[in-house]
């Protein structure tokens, strides 16, 4: 073989192996595109492009054939006014949301409006603004105030989202009162002792039922005399 084919056997192989080459996620073409929040910057997180309800979010801007290299985009966490859930569920694969949860310092406070089945949405605002500290761990209700309850930090969605999981993590919320979302499944105090998926209302109150059933959770309401 001369010295000529030679080099250009090695410069085809350059060439095959540069058009094959996969971008890593958060890289090149698919900067701000991740597998997991690892990819994103410190004030993102990976969403994923599938929603709860099986419907892909479109990219318009990400070529298709990139698009099945990764499983979501790096979109801002929640600042003050941001849009947000009180309960993010999970998608099964950690560091993957379907929305971005608000950012340090900030907490979701729940406008009562149910959005099924991602629960009740709420605005971002600053802790300090509003008063509150930051959730405490929890794994009974032992580990929570005496008007607190331990919910649990997996949420169940849609009919594949069984309950037989023991529910073991959770954060402490305060028990529900008159106007908030509740279960209705859940009844009303006293306070549970282990972790729950929605904090009951307080004794003497009851969980109003609105019609609207949030599989697998059941009958949302409204806590009321």
């Amino acid at each position: 073989m001369t010295q000529t084919m030679e080099q250009i056997i090695v410069i085809l192989a350059c060439l095959i192996g540069t058009a094959y080459t996969i971008p890593a996620p958060g890289h090149g073409a698919l900067a701000g595109y991740c597998d997991n929040n690892s990819h994103c910057g410190a004030d993102e997180c990976c969403v994923s492009f599938n929603q709860p309800r099986g419907k892909r979010v479109v990219v318009d801007t990400l070529d298709p054939h990139l698009m099945q290299l990764v499983h979501g985009s790096c979109q801002k966490l929640g600042t003050d006014g941001s849009k947000c859930f009180v309960n993010n569920i999970f998608t099964g694969t950690q560091g993957l949301e379907y929305d971005c949860p608000c950012s340090t310092g900030y907490t979701c406070e729940g406008s009562g409006m149910v959005e099924v089945p991602k629960g009740e949405s709420g605005t971002c605002s600053l802790t300090t603004k509003v008063g509150k500290r930051a959730p405490t761990a929890c794994a009974s209700g032992a580990d929570c105030a005496d008007t607190e309850c331990c919910v649990s930090n997996f949420q169940p969605i849609g009919k594949r989202g069984k309950l037989t999981k023991r529910l073991s993590h959770g954060h402490c919320e305060p028990m529900k009162t008159v106007g908030d979302s509740c279960l209705v499944n859940h009844g009303s105090g006293p306070k549970p002792d282990s972790v729950v998926l929605s904090c009951p209302c307080v004794s003497g109150l009851t969980c109003h039922g609105m019609g609207l059933f949030e599989v697998p959770l059941g009958e949302r309401g409204t806590c009321g005399v």
